[in-house]
């Protein structure tokens, strides 16, 4: 392979990443966000934005990104439309074996995921009000997310590789060989909190946007409201 080639492949898996940190920081100099932000501390605590919105957002696009792939696996006509650039062997999942996907994925999410983000908002909640952080501050907190995810991520996935833990923490995750998106939190919730949110949440109890005085009242009153 040319360098050239490695160049371009490395610029275009990098490319998602670089469209969301653009995206985000287009939007937070936008008057979209100023009225969006303002409408989000009118009507909600920020308990809630830290929880509701953080659950709301994070899981909807997991659930709705894996649905969509889970379509062109499972349907014949849009099956067919993508299966000449799939890469790996052309192996489908039944319904069963997805409604057992299903099933995994929403024990963690409700085993960890909802705990974690209750324990996250509690101990160290994101800043909600404006003004928004700048834009070299959420370019500096995308790469530092980065680091850490994969770098902690690559210590801890190659720990529960070994020998002691591999069948009692991490055999469950492959049992599919074939990459599935539904698929990636198909783990026990020992690998789920360890893995896959050990990393992203401190990162962000660490982050320089979390408020780190007292946690956010579940009783206050959202600003604008009547009391």
């Amino acid at each position: 392979m040319s360098p050239a080639t490695r160049l371009n492949d490395g610029l275009i898996t990098l490319a998602p990443t670089l469209f969301f940190v653009f995206s985000t920081i287009w939007f937070s100099k936008s008057e979209l966000s100023t009225r969006f932000f303002t409408w989000l501390n009118d009507n909600y605590t920020p308990w809630e934005i830290n929880v509701y919105w953080t659950l709301g957002i994070t899981t909807g696009s997991y659930w709705l990104i894996g649905v969509i792939f889970m379509a062109f696996d499972m349907f014949d006509p849009l099956h067919n439309l993508v299966k000449k650039y799939k890469l790996q062997p052309d192996i489908r999942l039944t319904w069963t074996q997805y409604l057992e996907v299903m099933r995994i994925a929403g024990r963690n999410l409700l085993f960890v995921n909802i705990p974690l983000t209750l324990l996250t908002a509690h101990l160290s909640p994101l800043r909600t009000t404006l003004p928004l952080p700048s834009g070299w501050t959420i370019f500096g907190h995308y790469w530092l997310c980065m680091l850490f995810e994969e770098v902690g991520f690559y210590a801890v996935h190659r720990t529960v590789h070994s020998k002691r833990l591999y069948a009692k923490v991490h055999k469950l995750h492959h049992t599919f060989t074939a990459p599935i998106a539904l698929a990636s939190t198909y783990c026990s919730m020992t690998e789920h909190l360890f893995v896959s949110t050990s990393t992203s949440t401190l990162v962000l109890t660490l982050s320089p946007t979390s408020s780190r005085s007292s946690p956010p009242s579940t009783s206050s009153t959202p600003t604008g409201s009547s009391p």
